[in-house]
């Protein structure tokens, strides 16, 4: 009787050390994508300021979103993502303020180029933003 008591003791505490450990691993797993995932953004962003395209208001609203989003983000528990974080914002507050002084003042040949850029960046902020909004579920 004390034996089988002591086997599924075992067996209990091995899964619960499981199932903790494969959070754990998935809590890492969506922070590197987050990070690498900013990392890109970073790097879209750049592209438009180098390319000095000028950006339209819906995107300069969906990159005031971004900037909200990772203003509120706590990510303070990965010092890499956390000084991601604070690159973009940096690199955000700069096309913004950028972007509102020449916003609509683009030639249709501009506004398309652009256009390509920025849905690449729209498509890394996505999913960035999802992998935040799991980030706070967890």
């Amino acid at each position: 009787m004390l034996s089988a008591a002591v086997a599924i003791g075992i067996a209990v505490t091995g899964w619960k050390l499981a199932r903790r450990w494969r959070r754990i691993d998935n809590h890492r797993a969506d922070l590197t994508e987050l990070a690498q995932l900013l990392r890109s953004i970073q790097v879209q962003i750049q592209l438009l300021a180098d390319a000095d395209t000028v950006a339209t208001i819906a995107d300069c609203q969906a990159l005031r979103i971004l900037k909200y989003e990772l203003t509120g983000a706590d990510v303070s528990f990965a010092p890499a993502a956390a000084g991601a974080v604070t690159d973009v914002i940096r690199r955000l507050d700069d096309l913004l303020g950028e972007a509102s002084t020449t916003t609509g003042a683009a030639t249709l040949t501009r506004a398309r180029a652009q256009g390509r850029a920025v849905q690449a960046a729209l498509a890394a902020i996505t999913a960035a933003q999802a992998v935040i909004s799991r980030l706070r579920r967890q």
